[in-house]
Parts: structure tokens; C-alpha cells; sequence
């Protein structure tokens, strides 16, 4: 029997089709594309000069996430890095090398434990240089040259480097508790400032409203305003370093 030329047609495509699938499924279990992976940090963050503070990275659209190798560079002479702690999110520990000053590399992976959505992976803890320079400024950032990746397990338990993930590591600000008018010194103004937000005559911003508590209690009070008299009065040596 003469079989006809649609016959060989169809089934030539058909075994076009498989075979681009193959290629897909494959492709797939190699690289996963996921261009909305973002790390980040914390932000709105405002540091005194010799102080330590906390930077808490984290992921944003995180899918079915299981590991991850970064290195994360500081600078050194601004910051001066003392310890890491995973967060409760993770399964297991992270391998962290400090050995060389103003670089971090970590790693991770449990495969047991898949991380979605928005989620903190870990917290830096610095100190801030007893110099730190005026304005906002990098704590980390992503190496360029560093082979930075996460990886993903499927349903299918198949391991799958995300190609591309987009780090948006936030600035921090040198501060200090009672300078709300951001100017880098505490002065009467920032007294009369903080008089005026507990008039209700004006609105801080979430940042002006941490600043403002001088006595580090939770809340704007004349207790904060008094503090500060005292301070500027030169009747108590220092306020409270940022908490």
C-alpha cells in the first residue's frame, strides 16, 4: 500500500513538534528565566556615626527559591562588618566568608525548604565608621564579577538556575535621635520641630518620627523635646546612638 504524501507530512510534523518540546523541557531544567527575582534591603535606614545597625536582605517575587551564592562587597573604611543571622525563613545555615576586609561571599541551599513570595533571607550586622561621611550612601552591593545566583526546584524535582535576578540594595543615611530637620546637627530647631508634630501643627515623615524619639520609648513626647534642650544645653554629654 501506497502511503500518501500527507501521511509523511503529518507525522513529520508531528515528530517536529516532540522534538521542540524536548528541546523546552530541557532548556528548562537548565535555566529559568524569572526576570521579576529582586533582592533587596532594608530601607529608610539611618545610622549614627559608631554605631552598629542591621541590614536585612531580602527577595521580592521569590519562587520555589532553594539556594543561593552571592558576594556582596562593603566599604570598608564606611562600615565595618561584624556578623550575619539567618532568618527564620530558612532551613538550614548559611556559609559565609569574611576573611577578605569589604568582601562577603554566602551561600546556601535545602532543598527542602522552597521560599515564596516576599521573604527575608538574612541580616548583616556593621558598625558605622566614627567618620561616617554626610548623606546617603551603599552599605552592599553585588559583586559584577562574582558568579551571583539562586536556584529554583520544580515540581518535577528539577534544580533550575534563575537567569537573571535584579539587586536593588537601598542607601543609609548618617543620623542622629533628635536632628528631624536632617541638617546633621541638633539644634533648637529640631526641639521646636518636634513641639510642632506634637501640636499637630505639622506631619513627620516616618523617618523624622524615629528621629524624634530622643528617649527611644516609642512615641513623640515633651520628654523627647526636654532631652534634647538638655543635650544642646551641653547638661548631658550625648543622646542615645540610633537603635
Amino acid at each position: 500500500m501506497t502511503k500518501s504524501k500527507g501521511g509523511y507530512s503529518m507525522k513529520r510534523f508531528a515528530m517536529l513538534v516532540l522534538l521542540f518540546v524536548g528541546v523546552l523541557v530541557v532548556f528548562a531544567s537548565e535555566v529559568r528565566a524569572d526576570p521579576s527575582l529582586t533582592v533587596t534591603s532594608t530601607d529608610e535606614l539611618y545610622v549614627a556615626p559608631g554605631a552598629q545597625f542591621d541590614v536585612v536582605v531580602s527577595l521580592a517575587d521569590a519562587v520555589d527559591i532553594v539556594g543561593f551564592q552571592l558576594e556582596l562587597l562593603y566599604d570598608s573604611d564606611q562600615f565595618t562588618y561584624v556578623d550575619v543571622e539567618e532568618s527564620a525563613s530558612l532551613g538550614g545555615s548559611i556559609t559565609v566568608n569574611s576573611s577578605v576586609v569589604g568582601v562577603l561571599k554566602l551561600n546556601y541551599v535545602n532543598i527542602s525548604t522552597k521560599l515564596n513570595g516576599a521573604v527575608d533571607l538574612f541580616t548583616l550586622t556593621f558598625t558605622a565608621s566614627e567618620s561616617l561621611a554626610d548623606g546617603a550612601q551603599a552599605v552592599i552591593e553585588a559583586s559584577a564579577t562574582y558568579n551571583n545566583e539562586f536556584i529554583a526546584l520544580d515540581a518535577l524535582n528539577n534544580l533550575a538556575k534563575i537567569s537573571d535576578a535584579f539587586f536593588d540594595f537601598k542607601d543609609v543615611t548618617k543620623g542622629l535621635y533628635g536632628d528631624v530637620n536632617l541638617d546633621g546637627v541638633v539644634s533648637i530647631i529640631d526641639a521646636g520641630l518636634i513641639q510642632l508634630e506634637i501640636a499637630d501643627l505639622v506631619t513627620f515623615t516616618s523617618v523624622q518620627v524615629k528621629l524624634a524619639d530622643a528617649d527611644q520609648d516609642g512615641m513623640i513626647s515633651v520628654t523627647d523635646v526636654a532631652l534634647i534642650q538638655l543635650y544642646i544645653a551641653g547638661l548631658i554629654p550625648e543622646l542615645p546612638p540610633l537603635a
